[in-house]
């Protein structure tokens, strides 16, 4: 998006969430419980999403 300042909007956007991120940094119990679920969530929806390929795959040959 480019409003009438042009794209140092956007760069400050970008900055001032970089500076919100690292002001409230999380603690380690926090990252270590919430990244890995996310990245069961991304695996869980990968894997079911190959299934469902392999399963529509194995149907259309027959």
């Amino acid at each position: 998006m480019v409003d009438s300042r042009g794209e140092r909007s956007s760069k400050s956007t970008v900055g001032t969430a970089l500076s919100d991120k690292s002001r409230r940094s999380p603690s380690p119990e926090e990252v270590r419980t919430e990244l890995p679920r996310r990245v069961r969530a991304v695996l869980y929806e990968r894997s079911r999403i190959v299934k469902r390929e392999e399963i529509e795959a194995s149907a259309s040959k027959r």
